[in-house]
């Protein structure tokens, strides 16, 4: 259940959830030292932290903690996608991977991303 043993057996901690991560935080004052325990969400997830880390949505990439960024125009990712590189071209269309995505080209085939491929001499698009 996400309980970690501590050296006598007992029960001592919460393991974080899945798609989050435990930070040490540590802030230095002029007079003491000042330690705290916070959690983040995970690359390919999104949320507050603390326990509230969800699979990032579809057509976007989550690079860690509350960052969520939609994939540009005419692109889509899976979820839980953690960087640009997963947003690929649709179908019509052509670019790099987490790039600007353009239309075909006339008498072209784009099955999506970063392929174009011409059409054979006896057909057109």
């Amino acid at each position: 259940d996400g309980d970690v043993l501590d050296d006598q057996g007992g029960s001592s901690s919460r393991m974080p959830p899945p798609g989050s991560a435990l930070l040490l935080v540590l802030c230095v004052a002029s007079t003491s030292l000042h330690v705290a325990l916070a959690q983040e969400c995970l690359p390919g997830f999104t949320g507050t932290g603390g326990g509230d880390c969800s699979p990032c949505p579809i057509d976007s990439f989550c690079t860690g903690g509350a960052n969520k960024t939609a994939c540009n125009a005419s692109s889509s990712s899976p979820t839980q996608s953690s960087t640009a590189g997963a947003c690929v071209c649709d179908a019509g269309y052509v670019g790099a991977n987490g790039g600007t995505c353009s239309p075909c080209a006339a008498n072209s085939y784009c099955p999506g991303g970063t392929v174009e491929t011409p059409c054979n001499a006896s057909s057109s698009s």
